[in-house]
């Protein structure tokens, strides 16, 4: 939450009434806040606990001390077992702010198996009770559907010559009936991977993918975004192309350049996480002007975030005749 004064706003008051007492700061109320997004692709789960602050003036980067809540208990189920997260702390890379460890909780053997719901129950030193649930998507219930394939429909391939298509379609669906699949987003991100030969050594980079550029925007590129009854993906063939051209851009020594393979990822996300991720682009919108930030919750006894998102990649492969024509190397 932010407080924002607004001179203008409170001189006027003034000026209406002068013996009036004004305090734009509302009544300090204790408020914990319980955040922890849940990642399909990863054991490793983590989550932050804090509590609201007050300071002397109107700026709340005077705060020094940081408002994080130790020795709390943070128990996430899923799959009907509990994993309890223990409270840890590591030092602190920025310190502009604070200058003690940065202090959060983890659990390193949560392993998902299936889709099914799960949930996260924070009980503090106080014994107050924070809560939240949602439902996790195993990517494994998802298939991808895409026209150049492999006879075992294995490996993806981006054929990518002259004659070829002018856009790649990749579909996707459930293999069953997921409970909640309604209620999942999707967004998409294709990467190419490639290595730099730097004195002997192979550095690996990546280079993310637009949908297309637009031509009518100055050439800029368009990237997907979060979306919710969606089945589809469409790139289109001449972005993939510039991408490629992009990775060695004025650099003459094309050779140096060792393309591996693109992936395209499927990004699932719950609704509390779409909605999140929503509220903030709304107000980071450049086209948009607001005074509060918007706030969304989705947690029980408290604030804060609790959110789900997994993953589905496929590899997709060029083939190396066109990536030699192109100047680079093959593995």
């Amino acid at each position: 939450m932010k407080k924002i004064v607004i001179p203008l706003l409170i001189s006027s008051i003034v000026l209406i009434s002068c013996e009036d007492q004004v305090n734009p700061k509302t009544d300090l109320k204790d408020i914990t806040v319980l955040n922890c997004i849940i990642r399909g692709d990863t054991s490793v789960q983590t989550a932050t606990l804090s509590h609201s602050y007050s300071v002397s003036g109107f700026d709340p980067y005077e705060n020094k001390t940081d408002p994080c809540i130790k020795g709390a208990d943070i128990k996430i189920y899923y799959n009907n077992s509990a994993y309890a997260l223990k409270d840890t702390s590591i030092t602190r890379v920025d310190t502009g702010r604070y200058n003690t460890p940065f202090n959060f909780y983890y659990s390193n053997n949560l392993a998902f198996i299936n889709s099914g719901p799960i949930s996260i129950t924070a009980i503090l030193p106080n014994r107050d009770i924070l809560h939240a649930s949602s439902f996790f998507i195993d990517p494994g219930d998802l298939y991808i559907e895409y026209k150049y394939t492999s006879p075992s429909g294995v490996q993806f391939y981006l054929p990518m010559n002259s004659q070829g298509d002018a856009t790649y379609k990749f579909t996707w669906g459930f293999l069953h009936n997921v409970e909640y699949s309604e209620n999942i987003y999707f967004s998409t991100e294709m990467i190419i991977y490639y290595y730099v030969l730097n004195n002997g050594q192979k550095v690996k980079y990546s280079k993310r993918v637009p949908l297309y550029y637009a031509s009518t925007l100055g050439n800029k590129p368009i990237f997907p975004e979060i979306q919710k009854d969606i089945n589809y993906v469409v790139y289109d063939t001449a972005a993939i192309r510039k991408s490629l051209d992009d990775i060695s851009l004025n650099d003459p020594q094309k050779s140096n350049y060792i393309i591996e393979k693109a992936v395209l990822r499927i990004l699932l996300l719950d609704e509390n996480l779409a909605a999140y991720y929503s509220a903030q682009k709304t107000f980071l919108d450049e086209f948009s002007i607001r005074i509060n930030q918007p706030d969304f919750t989705n947690i029980t006894g408290g604030v804060g975030v609790f959110g789900v998102y997994t993953v589905k990649s496929q590899d997709l492969y060029f083939y190396d005749n066109y990536i030699q024509s192109l100047g680079y190397s093959t593995l």
